[in-house]
């Protein structure tokens, strides 16, 4: 939010208190999810049987992950801020990756540790990045037996979002990793990555974000596949972008037919206005995506499916309009406007149920967040059984605008999403 810290910098000054132990609930066996170290579960919903019926979703207890109660390596240094997180399960262990730094945006001090447990109480150092610039986008991918870790780097100036170069990275043997290789094209960030259907499939983007200057953004959005976990190609070898516009982040899943959804997340604007994308993509054309446009923001959005029904787990704003709100001068003005009203809004973060016959998201319930929240990674655990990790500010503080709770301190959580029929 380069323009935002721009606009609003006389907050950086304002003290946020720590987040106190009292806020401490539960504890890993409380999530139910121990027979993941005794068999690494597929993430791949064809893997599992679902009938057919009506689902309700209910929340486990929370567990603090980091900064928190557990037996965490002496090596980890959490900093103030700890958000962008991923989870994996691979050869009876969780495996979790997280950013930690002085604040939510860039800075020289930002580590990417990965970390991973054979019982979910004693945890071993695994990697960590080098330091000097900021990381962030942690993806964890276990496929053909081998356990994948994407990053990125970038800058170091809170002032502006400068995406360098994607690494790669692989596991040898306990603590023992590749050297980073870069992979993807100069500038392109991943965001949602999964295994489906025997491929890594990942949606990614370039191309100038959170743009200052006037006009449609032209930001190209990509649809991409690899067999090897280096080598991304284009879904569809003549079609580079299945959209060119203000989309950067996009979450997606397959149906039972292939077919493709998505939300995504229109900061920077366009012809269709700022906001969200519901996209569809038959699986004969995967690249083409039909996108209808909202106003609402639903960002940090990473995407499941549960039998034939597909939800969504993205951040939620909670009052004062849509993201989309400035509609009126040229994109410049409405571009800041948005993102100024925006981030001086309270937020949470939410499960969304994808209404298909109408491309329209049902809220069904809220996951704790407030402040500055949401990056969740999904992960299922059985038929019914989702484990989710994600960051917060202090719970004590439900309203905290989103732009206060990125100069405070935030902690890493993880928590189950089950379903059980009505």
């Amino acid at each position: 939010m380069n323009i935002i810290i721009c606009l609003l910098s006389v907050v950086l000054c304002a003290e946020v208190p720590a987040l106190s132990s009292s806020e401490v609930a539960g504890n890993f066996s409380e999530l139910g999810v121990d027979s993941v170290f005794k068999e690494s579960p597929s993430d791949d919903p064809k893997h599992y049987n679902v009938e057919p019926g009506e689902y309700e979703a209910k929340l486990s207890k929370l567990v603090w992950m980091i900064p928190g109660p557990g037996s965490l390596p002496e090596e980890v240094v959490a900093q103030r801020s700890n958000n962008n997180v991923a989870i994996e399960f691979f050869e009876r262990r969780i495996f979790m990756a997280f950013r930690t730094g002085r604040i939510h945006f860039a800075n020289s001090k930002t580590r990417m540790y990965v970390i991973s447990s054979a019982d979910g109480v004693n945890w071993d150092m695994e990697w960590v990045s080098p330091t000097g610039r900021d990381a962030r986008e942690p993806q964890l991918v276990s496929y053909n037996g081998k356990l994948n870790f994407y990053y990125f780097t970038a800058g170091t100036s809170p002032f502006k979002f400068e995406p360098s170069e994607v690494f790669h990275v692989t596991r040898n043997a306990f603590r023992s990793w590749t050297v980073p290789e870069r992979v993807m094209e100069k500038g392109e960030v991943h965001w949602e990555m999964k295994v489906r259907n025997g491929q890594i499939w990942m949606t990614s983007y370039s191309g100038t974000h959170y743009r200052l200057g006037g006009g449609p953004a032209r930001i190209k959005l990509h649809l991409k596949t690899s067999i090897d976990g280096k080598n991304f190609l284009n879904v569809d070898k003549a079609r580079e972008a299945v959209s060119i516009g203000g989309v950067s982040e996009a979450g997606f899943e397959l149906d039972e037919e292939g077919n493709l959804w998505s939300v995504t997340r229109n900061e920077d604007g366009d012809e269709s206005g700022f906001g969200s994308h519901m996209a569809f993509a038959p699986s004969n054309r995967l690249s083409y995506w039909t996108m209808n446009s909202v106003p609402d923001g639903y960002q940090s959005p990473r995407m499941f499916r549960h039998g034939k029904d597909i939800y969504l787990i993205a951040r939620r704003q909670k009052s004062n309009g849509p993201y989309g709100w400035a509609q009126r001068g040229g994109y410049a003005w409405r571009r800041i406007m948005n993102l100024a009203h925006y981030a001086l809004t309270a937020k949470t973060t939410a499960l969304y149920r994808m209404r298909q016959e109408t491309m329209r998201l049902e809220h069904v319930i809220d996951l704790p967040g407030a402040g500055d929240t949401a990056f969740p990674s999904i992960r299922r655990v059985d038929a019914h059984t989702y484990l989710v990790a994600n960051y917060t500010s202090s719970l004590k503080k439900k309203n905290k605008k989103w732009f206060i709770g990125q100069l405070g301190k935030t902690q890493i959580y993880l928590i189950t999403v089950k379903f059980s029929k009505k």
